[in-house]
């Protein structure tokens, strides 16, 4: 859910919103029903900062200048690791999607081995950590297993 949220995030304006009214622009732009508590854990996990306004209705701050999972998993082709590989792969691969979902269900469809799925859920973590509050710039990749060969991550 939370990187559902985020990915709806990035259609948001810059700014301070009722939990009710984001809540509301979600539920009308993905046709996903959720409670208001797992909005508001989503929320938090993507990012947006919670605050009690005057009449005691929580505001969130949606914070503007996050990459989206695209732009942010094209700026990874240059590692040397399982997720550099897949974002080469992205890069050359023109039905690859926006959202790490969509991108999952490609690689699914065209029958990857898991290590290529490993290195997608690898890179949606770090990009997911990149959205949370007091994150600067992209977390330090994680020890990886041994890279598997170039023939197990290829796309084609």
């Amino acid at each position: 859910m939370s990187a559902r949220v985020a990915e709806w995030l990035d259609s948001v304006e810059r700014g301070r919103y009722s939990a009710t009214d984001l809540r509301s622009g979600f539920v009308r732009d993905t046709g996903e029903n959720v409670t208001a508590k797992e909005f508001g854990l989503a929320l938090r996990a993507a990012g947006a900062v919670s605050r009690r306004g005057g009449g005691g209705e929580r505001t969130w701050d949606v914070r503007g200048g996050t990459p989206g999972f695209r732009d942010w998993l094209l700026t990874q082709d240059g590692r040397d690791d399982p997720v550099g590989d897949l974002a080469r792969d992205y890069r050359g691969d023109p039905d690859a999607g926006a959202t790490p979902e969509t991108f999952r269900r490609r690689l699914r469809g065209l029958g990857v081995s898991d290590p290529v799925l490993d290195a997608l859920s690898v890179a949606t973590s770090e990009w997911t950590a990149l959205r949370l509050p007091g994150s600067a710039q992209t977390p330090t990749a994680p020890p990886h297993r041994e890279s598997p060969t170039a023939a197990n991550t290829s796309l084609s």
